[in-house]
C-alpha cells in the first residue's frame, strides 16, 4: 500500500526588535542602528558627529517610514528601556532622492568599546525639539565646546544659520554669492572671487573668544590657484582675526592666528591643494603653540609670539578676509571651538575621519521594525508518516 505524508509548514514568527524600546521612543515605527568601531576612535572627548543618510540603503524601509521633513527623528543609545536619548540635528533630508545629513552628540564614543546609536523614525504628528530644548540642535554642539557651526545649506544668505546657541547667523551678502552649490556634505556656498562674501553680525561678548584655546575646521575646494584667498575668517581684522587661507599663488594652506595684536602666520610647506578637490583644513592655537592641519596631517607648527586675543567688535566672514583676499571656490561645514578640544590633535583626526566618510568608524544596520510586528516568516517543515 502506498504511503502518503502529511506535510505541515510552520511559519516561525519573531519580533524584530532585540533591544527593548526606550520610553522616549514609544510609538515610533522603527529604527536604524549605527555602531562605532572603537579601534577607529582617536579621542574620548565629545565631538559633534556627522551621519550621512545616503549610507542607509535606498531600498531600506527607513525611507518608506520617515516623514518628508524628518521632524520626528530622534536618537538614542543602545541599552533597552533605560536607553539615554541623544541630541540630534537633522540638517537636511530628501525622501525622494534618499539623501540628507544628521549631526548628533557623540559624547558617548569610546576608544575601548563599540557604542551603538539608534536613529528612530516614523511617527506622524511629531515635531522636532525646539533649538534650545533638551535634545534640540544646540545641545548637539555644546558638549564639545563648539561655539559656531555653519552647515551652509540654504537658498539665500539668511538661510545660513549658526546651529549653536550663539546664533551667529549670516545676515549680509556682498555681490552675488552662489547658494545651494556643490558641498562636501549636501550643499555648500560658492564664491567667484569677484568681491563676494557673506558676513554675520558682530560677536559682542558672546561667545567669548578672548580665551586661551581656539580651534576651527572646515572644508574647502579651490577653483584656481591665483593669489591669496581667504576661505573663512573670524574677527575679520588683520590684527585680531583668525583666517584660513589658500596662500598666494602657491596652492597650500595658510592660517593667520591673532597674537597680542599681531598675527602669527603659518604656511604649509607640503601638501599642495588641487583644483576641484575637497580638503579639510583645521587649526588650533593656545598661548604656547599654533598648529595647522590638512586632512588631519599636521602641515605647519610654530611657537606663539604672544597671548591669544581677539576683538569682540567684529564677526564671521566667509569668502574674504584680511584686506580682501577674495576666495574662489566652495566652502562647507565650518566649526569653531574653544576649550580643551581646541588643543587636541586626536580631536582633529576623529572629526576629519568622521566628516570625510560617516561610515569610516560606524557600521550601519538595516531597518528594525518596532512594536512586535511580525517580520517576513521563516518556514519550518515537519514530516508526518
Amino acid at each position: 500500500m502506498k504511503k502518503t505524508h502529511l506535510i505541515i509548514l510552520i511559519l516561525a514568527a519573531y519580533t524584530a526588535a532585540q533591544d527593548p524600546v526606550p520610553a522616549f521612543a514609544t510609538g515610533w515605527a522603527g529604527r536604524v542602528a549605527i555602531t562605532t568601531d572603537n579601534t577607529k576612535i582617536t579621542t574620548s572627548n565629545p565631538i559633534p558627529a556627522y551621519f550621512d543618510l545616503d549610507d542607509i540603503d535606498p531600498a531600506d524601509t527607513f525611507w518608506q517610514s520617515v516623514s518628508s521633513t524628518g521632524a520626528e527623528i530622534r536618537m538614542g543609545l543602545s541599552g533597552g528601556s533605560t536607553s539615554t536619548q541623544v541630541s540630534c540635528h537633522v540638517v537636511t533630508i530628501d525622501t525622494t532622492a534618499k539623501t540628507g545629513q544628521i549631526w548628533y552628540d557623540a559624547s558617548k564614543n569610546s576608544t575601548s568599546v563599540d557604542v551603538t546609536y539608534y536613529i528612530y523614525a516614523g511617527k506622524s504628528g511629531e515635531s522636532a525639539p525646539a533649538e534650545d530644548a533638551a535634545f534640540g540642535r544646540e545641545s548637539v554642539y555644546s558638549p564639545s565646546g563648539c561655539v559656531g557651526a555653519w552647515h551652509l545649506n540654504g537658498a539665500s544668505v539668511t538661510d545660513l544659520d549658526d546651529a549653536t546657541s550663539y546664533d551667529l547667523d549670516f545676515i549680509t551678502e556682498n555681490n552675488t554669492v552662489t547658494f545651494d552649490a556643490e558641498g562636501k556634505h549636501g550643499t555648500g556656498v560658492e564664491f567667484d572671487q569677484g568681491n563676494e562674501y557673506i558676513r554675520t553680525a558682530t560677536f559682542g561678548s558672546s561667545p567669548d573668544l578672548a580665551v586661551t584655546n581656539i580651534a576651527t575646521m572646515g572644508w574647502i575646494q579651490i577653483d584656481d590657484t591665483i593669489g591669496d584667498q581667504v576661505a573663512f575668517s573670524f574677527q575679520y581684522d588683520y590684527s585680531n582675526g583668525l583666517a584660513m587661507f589658500k596662500n598666494a599663488d602657491d596652492p597650500k594652506a595658510r592660517i593667520d592666528i591673532p597674537s597680542s595684536g599681531i598675527a602669527d602666520i603659518l604656511y604649509a610647506t607640503t601638501h599642495p591643494m588641487s583644483v576641484g578637490t575637497w580638503y579639510h583644513l583645521a587649526c588650533f592655537g593656545d598661548n604656547t603653540n599654533r598648529k595647522l592641519y590638512q586632512n588631519a596631517s599636521q602641515v605647519a607648527t610654530a611657537a606663539a609670539t604672544g597671548a591669544m586675543g581677539v576683538a569682540t567688535t567684529k564677526g564671521v566672514e566667509f569668502g574674504a578676509g584680511i584686506g580682501g583676499s577674495y576666495f574662489h571656490g566652495h566652502v562647507d561645514t565650518v566649526l569653531l571651538f574653544t576649550g580643551a578640544n581646541a588643543t587636541s590633535e586626536e580631536f582633529v583626526t576623529t572629526c576629519y575621519n568622521n566628516q570625510k566618510d560617516s561610515t569610516y568608524y560606524s557600521n550601519v544596520a538595516a531597518w528594525e521594525t518596532l512594536g512586535g510586528e511580525v517580520s517576513t516568516p521563516t518556514p519550518s517543515i515537519l514530516y508526518f508518516p
